[in-house]
């Protein structure tokens, strides 16, 4: 046994989460609050213009992470218009500034962390051009839509024949790039990119979902077999709602729609989404099989809720929304947690239990960017997704 478990603070966190513990639900615009100051803690930790990738336990802040620090942005953007607040744009204009310095010459960015030696990755240099446009779109600095040309054009060029992204790439070429290529679609708004190649990705990727709503290839490789991630759901889903939303179309509505009931589905049924999903539509028992025990992915969690809210606009179906609030008030139940030891206080795990299987241990800054964004997007106060009229 790791002897820091006996620690005050994270024997109450793990205790906390081992029993079913949860914080007091405050409204959500107390758990914004608290999850953009730990947001902004993340930035301080690393004193280099990135945020860091996570707090671990036993461990500690780790070094900044690039393809989080971008979409980190946007939603730094948003806040500080709703808090009429310009150090959160300050904060997002040094993140971007940082991310223009570690650019690779061919115009990626680095998979991981700051001090891992990685490769340009597809994934990761994708997410980083959602921040990049909001910056260009919130200051009119042509530098970071120059840079932003530059990552579209190297996207493309590593692209494979099936018009799937099958190097530089952890999925080898999986579901949620279909995150990616709402991404380019991005940028390519502002070059008069032809439609018809973003297109022929978007169909390419298409094949990997089912009749019955299930995707394929929509986990990591090392992870649980046949098994698809929250998270990863969220990425493909919101990717195809973000495509329609630039293309002013709802061409893809019918299918995030076929994926959406039965995640809707099993959330009322379990009264919890959990981190990974079957290909029927069932929880996969990662913590105990024979007590049917699982763990939730918080990620997953606002990423869904994300992509519910927008469903729910787009059909006037309230079901989508009122199951993205019990998604929103579960995450804010366990994560309205104070520990006087900065990282810890008010993050948002990559699992709960804190011990379950997807970043063990961890309070990763994607789930409160995440968070965050799902909030923003409830109170209406978010104007980076083009909404539904």
């Amino acid at each position: 046994m790791n002897l820091r478990l006996l620690y005050p603070s994270i024997f109450k966190n793990v205790a906390a989460d081992y029993f079913g513990l949860t914080g007091r639900l405050v409204q959500h615009e107390e758990s914004l609050d608290q999850t953009m100051a730990w947001i902004r803690d993340s930035f301080k930790a690393t004193n280099d213009g990135g945020s860091s990738a996570y707090y671990h336990l036993f461990n500690g802040w780790q070094s900044s992470y690039p393809e989080t620090t971008g979409y980190i942005i946007p939603t730094l953007l948003e806040y500080a218009e709703y808090k009429n607040d310009s150090y959160w744009n300050e904060l997002a204009i040094t993140a971007g500034d940082w991310l223009l310095e570690i650019q690779f010459e061919n115009g990626a960015w680095q998979g991981g962390q700051i001090g891992n030696l990685n490769e340009p990755r597809v994934f990761n240099t994708a997410m980083i051009l959602d921040g990049l446009c909001a910056l260009f779109e919130f200051t009119g600095d042509q530098k970071y839509l120059n840079a932003a040309k530059r990552a579209y054009d190297w996207l493309i060029e590593v692209l494979s024949t099936k018009g799937l992204w099958e190097k530089f790439n952890v999925s080898n070429g999986g579901s949620f790039d279909l995150l990616s290529v709402a991404c380019m679609y991005r940028v390519g708004q502002y070059y008069g990119e032809p439609d018809i190649l973003l297109q022929k990705i978007v169909d390419a990727h298409l094949n990997f979902q089912d009749d019955n709503g299930w995707w394929s290839n929509c986990n990591f490789k090392a992870s649980f077999e046949n098994t698809a991630l929250t998270h990863h759901l969220g990425y493909t889903l919101d990717g195809l709602l973000i495509i329609d939303e630039i293309r002013d179309n709802h061409e893809n509505l019918r299918i995030v729609k076929k994926t959406a009931l039965k995640l809707m589905s099993l959330f009322e049924v379990n009264l919890r989404l959990p981190a990974f999903v079957t290909p029927d539509f069932l929880p996969f028992y990662d913590l105990n099989k024979q007590k049917k025990t699982f763990s939730s992915c918080l990620t997953g969690n606002s990423q869904i809720a994300i992509v519910f809210l927008k469903l729910s606009l787009i059909l006037n179906d309230l079901r989508f929304a009122n199951t993205a609030y019990k998604l929103i008030d579960f995450n804010v139940s366990v994560s309205n947690r104070k520990y006087s030891v900065t990282g810890m206080d008010h993050g948002l795990a990559g699992s709960y239990p804190i011990y379950g299987n997807y970043q063990k241990f961890q309070y990763v800054n994607w789930a409160a960017k995440y968070h965050a964004e799902s909030i923003l997007i409830a109170i209406d106060k978010s104007k980076k997704r083009k909404r539904a009229e």
